[in-house]
């Protein structure tokens, strides 16, 4: 009797250890399988994304083209030259891309100091932009000939 009281205790202990290796298997089973949900997901976050970015940009190149087109100063006939240490405001406005507020930022930068070369003149905030189209109309030294 003893012996059999044994070997039922016995069993018993195998079928718990065998019940908690099935929970164990069933419990890492499902976060296998809440990690592959998580995985797809996240695959398809991304895609969405992706499809996103890709619908958006012919937008932003055509919106990025529109502001270079707003920031590039109208083609303008002018002739002559326009020396950056005397020229007036009113004459500074005379080049292409030269707003008001622009033209009194060069007067201060060379109230400060002259310009040496035209060259100094990309030392005032927001010049750089126009540099390139005003730059055959420059001058340090003479006259002020520019005109329309």
């Amino acid at each position: 009797m003893r012996k059999a009281l044994v070997v039922i205790v016995a069993l018993a202990f195998v079928l718990a250890f065998a019940q908690q290796v099935t929970r164990g298997q069933d419990a890492t089973k499902a976060v296998d399988d809440a990690k592959a949900k998580v995985e797809k997901k996240a695959d398809d976050a991304k895609a969405r994304a992706r499809d996103a970015k890709e619908k958006a940009k012919p937008k932003a190149d055509e919106a990025k083209e529109k502001g270079k087109e707003k920031a590039k100063p109208k083609v303008s006939l002018l002739s002559g030259k326009i020396n950056l240490n005397t020229a007036t405001s009113e004459q500074l406005q005379l080049l292409p891309g030269v707003t008001k507020d622009l033209a009194d930022s060069i007067i201060k930068q060379r109230e400060a100091v002259k310009f040496a070369t035209t060259a100094d003149l990309k030392k005032v905030p927001g010049i750089e932009a126009i540099f390139g189209a005003i730059e055959k109309y420059l001058a340090v030294d003479g006259e002020t000939t520019l005109k329309k």
